[in-house]
């Protein structure tokens, strides 16, 4: 017995309330409080993972403890009942127990949320001691940056407080993990309704058990029973726009590569492969990287770029729109295209010729040694190895803004599997940061293209 735990020593205590206020503060909707438990799943080195969610399913859960426990832990929830029962199989009455009576809580619920995934998972011990512990997270670094995964993923997760996030979708809470197929199940439940019937934190009923693993599992599964707000679930198209609000969240190219996420509603699958996919396609230009070496051991970058007559015709104002008419009416543009290969300035580039109708109005190759690269540094430079990199550009009106801005969105694939991946603001992260832009097509040729556009139809877009 520690000093804090002599009896009449004030100690400091966690109103249960506190996890309520957390949960509703720093998750604000579904979709976010479903991303916290993906974020989990990434940062245990899944291969990717499986959102399950079904509004039609019903079903119970059930806990045993002394009476004087657990009966005041019986207010229902949405879409969760509460009964009891004694232990014992005889007839339960609430006027005449024995406040050490065994008795069961059976919660029968409807509807579950779940996310499945197979990393490196936790036994009991860790459960109890990591998962169970709000804001218990051996993820944060208290000096420099987070350790990276065994997978060299960094994670985006540090503050153990993202599971609070899982009151927003329902009642009841589960999570079932193993280490390994042959290792046993570790398996904890509690409910956030009980956060208002208990005082403090450590009053709250959590069951934890150890079952046998019979189907081999590995990894870790997150469920959520007793869904808030079904007829919201089961909206038409609900699927769709969970998956539309996850991919602004997770990154396209790990949702299409290294880290697929597959969700499905009421059966129906939902991919998000599909809505990133739509999204990219969108693009108003390209820029494909590639890293090769040959059998001599020379290396090179090669470059593609595409660009869609949008990005270059504007109709924001009569203004433009008569410039635009002027440059791509007749002919559809088919004289401008030409004449670039005329450009001193773009001499340097491989264009390919005019196709009419074709999606990409522009296509292009360019290529630099490594000779080519190190020339224009000052400081000593490695060869990277074998690397590919893709940068997508975007016009804001095309995805619902009307501001007018472009918005970039890159992502780099080094050998060794690390990705770099440029935000809105196109800061350039990762273990592509030696100025791989710079080498490309970038701002050079778009300046290239802004000069030869005015050389031949004497057009400015100052406002696009």
């Amino acid at each position: 017995m520690n000093d804090l735990e002599v009896k009449g020593q004030p100690q400091l205590r966690v109103g249960s309330h506190v996890l309520v206020q957390l949960g509703s503060e720093l998750v604000t909707d579904v979709e976010q409080a479903i991303l916290e438990c993906v974020k989990n799943s990434y940062d245990a080195d899944s291969p990717g993972c499986r959102i399950d969610i079904d509004t039609r399913e019903q079903g119970s859960v059930v806990g045993t403890g002394p009476a004087s426990a657990l009966l005041r832990f019986s207010a229902p929830a949405e879409n969760v009942a509460v009964s009891f029962s004694r232990a014992d199989g005889k007839p339960f009455d609430l006027l005449t127990f024995d406040s050490d009576d065994q008795i069961v809580r059976k919660l029968a619920y409807t509807g579950i949320v779940s996310v499945e995934d197979t990393g490196d998972g936790l036994d009991e011990e860790q459960l109890k001691n990591t998962w169970l512990v709000i804001s218990g997270s051996k993820k944060r670094s208290p000096n420099g940056p987070k350790a990276k995964t065994a997978k060299g993923r960094t994670p985006l997760g540090d503050k153990g407080v993202g599971r609070l996030g899982t009151m927003r979708l329902g009642d009841i809470l589960v999570i079932e993990t193993a280490k390994s197929p042959e290792a046993k199940l570790a398996r904890a439940i509690f409910r956030w309704g009980d956060c208002e019937a208990a005082e403090t934190v450590d009053q709250i009923p959590v069951n934890v058990t150890t079952l046998d693993n019979n189907k081999g599992f590995k990894g870790t599964k997150v469920s959520v029973l007793g869904l808030r707000d079904l007829a919201e679930w089961r909206k038409p198209n609900r699927g769709e726009a969970i998956a539309r609000s996850l991919a602004r969240l997770i990154s396209p190219f790990e949702a299409t590569s290294t880290f697929p996420v597959a969700i499905t509603v009421d059966d129906v699958d939902h991919s998000l492969v599909a809505v990133t996919n739509d999204v990219l396609s969108r693009a108003i230009a390209t820029f494909d990287f590639k890293w090769v070496s040959d059998a001599q051991g020379s290396s090179r970058l090669e470059a593609k770029a595409r660009f869609r007559k949008s990005l270059l015709a504007g109709n924001k104002s009569v203004r433009q729109t008569l410039k635009t008419e002027l440059a791509f009416g007749a002919d559809g543009g088919k004289a401008f295209h030409e004449s670039l290969t005329k450009i001193g300035r773009l001499r340097g580039y491989e264009i390919k010729p005019y196709k009419e109708n074709a999606p990409w109005f522009i296509e292009l190759d360019q290529s630099f040694t490594w000779s080519e690269i190190i020339a224009k540094q000052d400081e000593a430079q490695e060869d990277p190895g074998p690397f590919t990199g893709v940068f997508n550009y975007f016009h804001l009106t095309d995805l619902g803004d009307d501001t007018g801005s472009y918005w970039n969105y890159g992502h780099a694939q080094a050998r060794e599997g690390h990705g770099g991946h440029l935000d809105p603001a196109g800061r350039l992260s990762g273990a592509l940061s030696w100025r791989l832009a710079q080498h490309g097509f970038g701002d050079d040729f778009r300046k290239h293209l802004r000069s030869a556009r005015r050389q031949h139809f004497g057009i400015l877009r100052s406002d696009r």
